[in-house]
């Protein structure tokens, strides 16, 4: 059983007149309550706004989280002895067993049609995050 808060969720404001990006300026707390969370809106969006001429945002860092991950990985074993030194294992493994969805972080750009939404889940690269896996193999020992 894997039980993770989420991670962090890098907040910038694209400011081309300081030649780079900074961090937006926070006017009031942004997380939401958890049962008003939703993939199209993470957090309240409209806490966050775009800092003045020349100057960097207010907000600090790890203001908000991001989705956490809670995943069963579960795994049956059965031998089958056959002579006296020999036996066949079955094996099955099961990743992600109740195949409950790992989203992955909200976008945390200000200025974007996709600010505080939900847009990737997993990571099929890395499988980690990943929707349920099922995996069978045999092992003969000997």
């Amino acid at each position: 059983m894997t039980l993770a808060e989420g991670l962090p969720v890098d907040l910038s404001s694209p400011n081309t007149t300081n030649c780079c990006s900074s961090r937006p300026d926070r006017i009031r707390d942004g997380n939401l309550p958890s049962s008003q969370r939703t993939i199209q809106h993470w957090f309240d969006t409209a806490a966050f706004r775009e800092p003045g001429l020349l100057l960097f945002g207010n907000a600090g860092r790890n203001l908000i989280s991001g989705p956490g991950t809670k995943q069963l990985d579960f795994s049956l074993f059965k031998e089958f002895p056959f002579g006296e030194a020999r036996r066949v294992e079955f094996r099955s493994e099961f990743f992600n067993l109740f195949n409950t969805p790992q989203f992955n972080n909200p976008n945390g750009s200000l200025g974007t049609a996709a600010f505080g939404t939900i847009t990737s889940a997993g990571s099929p690269i890395s499988f980690q995050r990943t929707s349920r896996q099922i995996q069978f193999g045999l092992k003969i020992y000997f």
